[in-house]
């Protein structure tokens, strides 16, 4: 979608042929079965991560740098690239699902974006996610009447 065009000769997702992209990015992808989800240890420059990938045929670059070298795809040592960057890191695109689990990933990503004064939890991934919903509910909680909502679905109050 961030590149220039999704090419699906088979129609594998609809009609077959091409779709515009938004061009943010100057990649082309080509749409092809089977469908693969791996899980994966990348690094970025010298912070290494772990995440999971999923493709649906071959993504190509046409021009910019990529963004993270692979080096183990479910559990088997390799030589990989993934994602693309442009325009002085303003412009990034990747596969790697799981990226902000990393906490030293997430650092780096807002320090690409001129956030460098903002503390990232030590807690990395699951963890982390759970403990900011707790502080969501803790918050919705406090300026919500939970009780009184609850009350009007076993009151028979109909909507």
């Amino acid at each position: 979608m961030m590149g220039k065009y999704v090419h699906d000769p088979d129609g594998l997702e609809g009609k077959p042929g091409s779709t515009l992209g938004l061009s943010l990015l100057p990649v082309e992808t080509f749409l092809k079965s089977p469908k693969t989800t791996t899980l994966t240890r990348f690094s970025w420059d010298d912070i290494h991560g772990m995440g999971y990938e999923i493709h649906m045929g071959q993504t190509e670059i046409k021009n910019g740098d990529f963004m993270f070298q692979v080096h183990e795809r479910n559990g088997e040592s390799c030589k990989g690239r993934d994602g693309c960057v442009l325009d002085g890191l303003r412009i990034m695109g990747t596969y790697m699902h799981g990226l902000f689990d990393n906490t030293d990933i997430t650092k780096r990503w807002l320090e690409t974006l001129g956030i460098r004064n903002i503390e990232v939890s030590k807690t990395p991934g699951p963890a982390a996610r759970n403990k900011e919903y707790d502080l969501l509910a803790e918050h919705f909680e406090k300026y919500i009447d939970t009780k009184g909502i609850i009350e009007s679905f076993t009151s028979g109050v109909s909507w």
